[in-house]
Protein backbone atom coordinates (compact mmCIF):
# COMPACT_ATOMS: atom_id res chain seq x y z
CA UNK A 1 0.00 0.00 0.00
CA UNK A 2 2.99 2.02 1.02
CA UNK A 3 5.09 1.54 -2.34
CA UNK A 4 1.39 1.99 -4.14
CA UNK A 5 1.39 6.06 -3.12
CA UNK A 6 4.71 6.57 -3.29
CA UNK A 7 4.61 5.66 -7.02
CA UNK A 8 1.73 7.67 -7.70
CA UNK A 9 3.13 10.49 -5.99
CA UNK A 10 5.91 10.07 -8.25
CA UNK A 11 3.67 9.77 -11.31
CA UNK A 12 1.66 13.41 -10.09
CA UNK A 13 4.96 14.90 -9.77
CA UNK A 14 6.18 13.69 -13.35
CA UNK A 15 2.64 14.88 -14.70
CA UNK A 16 3.21 18.41 -12.92
CA UNK A 17 6.31 18.27 -14.38
CA UNK A 18 5.11 17.92 -17.59
CA UNK A 19 2.08 20.27 -17.58
CA UNK A 20 4.34 23.12 -16.02
CA UNK A 21 7.16 22.34 -18.63
CA UNK A 22 4.61 22.64 -21.80
CA UNK A 23 4.31 26.56 -21.95
CA UNK A 24 8.26 26.41 -22.00
CA UNK A 25 7.89 23.93 -24.62
CA UNK A 26 10.18 21.34 -23.59
CA UNK A 27 10.00 17.70 -22.14
CA UNK A 28 11.14 16.80 -18.80
CA UNK A 29 13.59 14.64 -20.79
CA UNK A 30 15.04 17.59 -22.81
CA UNK A 31 15.53 18.90 -19.49
CA UNK A 32 17.76 16.33 -18.94
CA UNK A 33 19.66 16.20 -21.48
CA UNK A 34 20.16 19.99 -21.57
CA UNK A 35 21.46 19.82 -17.86
CA UNK A 36 23.94 16.52 -18.21
CA UNK A 37 25.52 18.96 -21.14
CA UNK A 38 25.81 21.58 -19.10
CA UNK A 39 27.41 19.50 -16.34
CA UNK A 40 30.13 18.57 -19.00
CA UNK A 41 31.39 22.12 -18.26
CA UNK A 42 33.71 23.50 -21.15
CA UNK A 43 33.95 19.66 -22.72
CA UNK A 44 31.52 19.40 -25.26
CA UNK A 45 30.26 15.87 -25.22
CA UNK A 46 29.40 13.56 -27.61
CA UNK A 47 26.28 11.81 -27.94
CA UNK A 48 27.53 8.59 -26.63
CA UNK A 49 29.00 10.18 -23.53
CA UNK A 50 25.30 11.72 -22.72
CA UNK A 51 23.73 8.40 -23.04
CA UNK A 52 25.88 7.26 -20.61
CA UNK A 53 25.09 10.08 -18.34
CA UNK A 54 21.43 10.49 -19.14
CA UNK A 55 20.94 6.72 -19.26
CA UNK A 56 18.33 7.40 -22.04
CA UNK A 57 18.86 4.84 -25.26
CA UNK A 58 20.62 5.73 -28.28
CA UNK A 59 17.68 6.33 -30.35
CA UNK A 60 16.16 8.47 -28.26
CA UNK A 61 19.15 10.23 -27.40
CA UNK A 62 19.78 10.98 -30.85
CA UNK A 63 15.67 12.16 -31.51
CA UNK A 64 15.61 14.33 -28.38
CA UNK A 65 19.23 16.18 -29.43
CA UNK A 66 17.58 16.20 -33.38
CA UNK A 67 14.67 18.29 -31.49
CA UNK A 68 16.48 20.60 -28.94
CA UNK A 69 18.56 21.18 -32.13
CA UNK A 70 15.65 22.90 -34.50
CA UNK A 71 14.69 24.47 -31.41
CA UNK A 72 17.80 26.32 -31.65
CA UNK A 73 18.75 25.14 -27.69
CA UNK A 74 21.68 22.90 -28.61
CA UNK A 75 24.06 22.69 -31.30
CA UNK A 76 25.55 19.83 -32.94
CA UNK A 77 29.46 19.75 -34.73
CA UNK A 78 31.13 16.88 -36.15
CA UNK A 79 34.81 17.35 -34.74
CA UNK A 80 37.46 17.21 -37.08
CA UNK A 81 38.95 13.87 -35.63
CA UNK A 82 36.05 11.96 -35.81
CA UNK A 83 33.45 12.75 -38.39
CA UNK A 84 31.18 10.24 -37.51
CA UNK A 85 30.42 11.60 -33.81
CA UNK A 86 28.85 15.27 -33.24
CA UNK A 87 29.73 17.12 -30.14
CA UNK A 88 26.61 18.48 -28.60
CA UNK A 89 27.05 21.84 -26.97
CA UNK A 90 23.68 23.99 -25.30
CA UNK A 91 22.97 27.26 -26.54
CA UNK A 92 22.41 31.06 -24.71
CA UNK A 93 18.58 30.14 -25.57
CA UNK A 94 19.33 26.60 -23.99
CA UNK A 95 20.81 27.74 -21.12
CA UNK A 96 17.93 30.59 -20.28
CA UNK A 97 15.44 27.72 -21.14
CA UNK A 98 17.06 25.42 -19.02
CA UNK A 99 17.20 27.71 -16.02
CA UNK A 100 13.40 28.40 -16.35
CA UNK A 101 12.58 24.77 -16.42
CA UNK A 102 14.57 24.16 -13.93
CA UNK A 103 12.25 27.07 -11.64
CA UNK A 104 9.24 25.25 -12.58
CA UNK A 105 10.46 22.06 -11.62
CA UNK A 106 11.81 22.93 -8.45
CA UNK A 107 8.56 24.74 -7.40
CA UNK A 108 6.52 21.54 -8.04
CA UNK A 109 9.16 19.19 -6.08
CA UNK A 110 8.86 22.07 -3.25
CA UNK A 111 5.53 20.51 -2.66
CA UNK A 112 5.62 16.88 -3.51
CA UNK A 113 9.43 15.90 -2.76
CA UNK A 114 8.63 16.63 1.27
CA UNK A 115 5.64 14.52 1.11
CA UNK A 116 7.32 11.51 -0.66
CA UNK A 117 10.09 11.94 1.52
CA UNK A 118 8.14 11.02 4.60
CA UNK A 119 5.94 8.23 2.64
CA UNK A 120 9.66 6.30 1.96
CA UNK A 121 10.35 6.80 5.30
CA UNK A 122 7.10 4.87 6.29
CA UNK A 123 8.06 2.24 4.05
CA UNK A 124 11.21 2.00 5.71
CA UNK A 125 9.84 1.69 9.11
CA UNK A 126 7.68 -0.96 7.88
CA UNK A 127 10.53 -2.74 6.20
CA UNK A 128 12.84 -3.05 9.05
CA UNK A 129 13.16 -5.70 11.18
CA UNK A 130 11.25 -5.88 14.51
CA UNK A 131 13.02 -4.27 17.22
CA UNK A 132 14.38 -6.76 20.20
CA UNK A 133 12.34 -6.22 23.42
CA UNK A 134 14.88 -5.45 26.43
CA UNK A 135 13.51 -7.57 29.56
CA UNK A 136 13.06 -4.72 32.37
CA UNK A 137 15.62 -6.43 35.17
Amino acid sequence: MLVEQLQRMLQQVEGQHMAGLKELDVTTRQVLVMQSIVDFGAHSPNQTELIAKTGVDRSTLSDLVRRLNKKGLVTRKRPKEDARAYRVTITADGKTKLKAARKVMEKIEATKIPAAQMLMAAIERSLAPPAKLVAAE
